[in-house]
């Protein structure tokens, strides 16, 4: 436990302990409704170039917010193996900063596949029922029907 504590704490993993702690944060406050579950949406792509670029990835049809955390979930993951695996057993020093530097745009080079063909399959989930629609008249040929028995209460519209 020591030894994952300690990986997860050097440089090219702590950017993604960071990450995951935020967004950990920030699934919390939308669990409790403090904050808004579509926090990156906008009406349409124009100026938005975090959505389009997103777009561009395969992430289309999922929240941004939940299309950013899978991918920081697996690049952080991608990045802590490589730690475990690779660079901790070799001495460095000074190339440790370029070397992360490289770690973590391979961990989010790779990652972003992955984590595109996840929300592909979970957008389909998501949208699997067509959302409620309130029903216009406006426009339509209706036909008023009066009620047979007199009696009877008249009715509230």
């Amino acid at each position: 436990m020591q030894t994952l504590i300690s990986a997860a704490l050097q440089f090219p993993t702590i950017v993604f302990t960071f990450l995951l702690a935020l967004i950990a944060l920030y699934w919390l406050l939308v669990l409790i409704r403090l904050a808004p579950l579509e926090l990156f949406e906008r009406d349409s792509l124009r100026d938005d170039h975090m959505a389009s670029t997103l777009v561009s990835l395969g992430f289309a049809g999922v929240p941004a917010t939940l299309a950013l955390s899978f991918l920081v979930l697996f690049a952080g993951a991608l990045s802590l193996a490589i730690e475990l695996l690779a660079l901790r057993w070799m001495a460095l020093g000074l190339l440790r900063v370029p070397v992360g530097v490289l770690v973590v745009w391979a961990a989010f080079a790779i990652a972003s596949p992955i984590a595109a063909a996840v929300c592909h399959s979970i957008q389909r989930a998501l949208h699997r029922y067509q959302p409620f629609k309130r029903r216009c008249l406006l426009g339509a040929t209706v036909i008023v029907a009066e009620r047979q028995n007199d009696n009877s209460p008249p009715l509230h519209c």
